[in-house]
């Protein structure tokens, strides 16, 4: 999945301007191993385009895709400053994540889908990252005008259950 993921998607972002960082070991230790892809950003005027691709743990064969805007200032957390380029999406009061269909609210993980029985193969990985490739004209309409495609969720640390949300800021 990793290989396929590397292959057709992270270079499509790359191809579309974003460049990919490895994450700063000095975040904490689940954001760097939901982000062992690393993290791919692409600055702006008015801030820091980043898209992550968080692999689930601790089999790593599901992964969501979230991108969100880090303000060229970084961010203010209980915990101190964090420079944006070590601000992850998921930190941010206003963030979005990919999603498989507007009505599912259970799709925001991808992943091969087979019956029990069914070997999941390398080709069903490919197609799956592929897929996902073909709906990265949404997540740039959301940074270009910050208008939400069918596919894309608005998440807001409101939304969040309660102590998941580590951003205090009310920016």
């Amino acid at each position: 999945m990793i290989r396929s993921l590397q292959t057709h998607l992270i270079s499509e972002f790359q191809a579309r301007g974003f460049i990919l960082s490895p994450v700063d070991r000095k975040l904490p230790r689940q954001v760097q191993v939901y982000n062992a892809l690393g993290i791919l950003r692409r600055h702006t005027p008015h801030g820091i385009e980043q898209v992550e691709v968080v692999l689930s743990e601790p089999v790593r064969t599901s992964f969501a895709v979230e991108f969100g805007l880090v303000p060229l200032e970084g961010t203010d957390f209980p915990s101190g400053h964090y420079s944006a380029e070590n601000t992850p999406v998921g930190w941010l009061n206003h963030y979005c994540r990919l999603r498989r269909k507007k009505w599912n609210v259970f799709s925001e993980w991808w992943r091969v889908r087979r019956w029990p029985w069914m070997k999941v193969k390398e080709l069903d990985y490919v197609d799956l990252a592929k897929h996902i490739a073909t709906l990265i004209p949404e997540i740039e309409q959301f940074f270009e005008n910050g208008k939400c495609g069918p596919h894309v969720k608005l998440v807001s640390a409101a939304d969040l259950p309660k102590g998941v949300a580590i951003n205090m800021n009310t920016s």
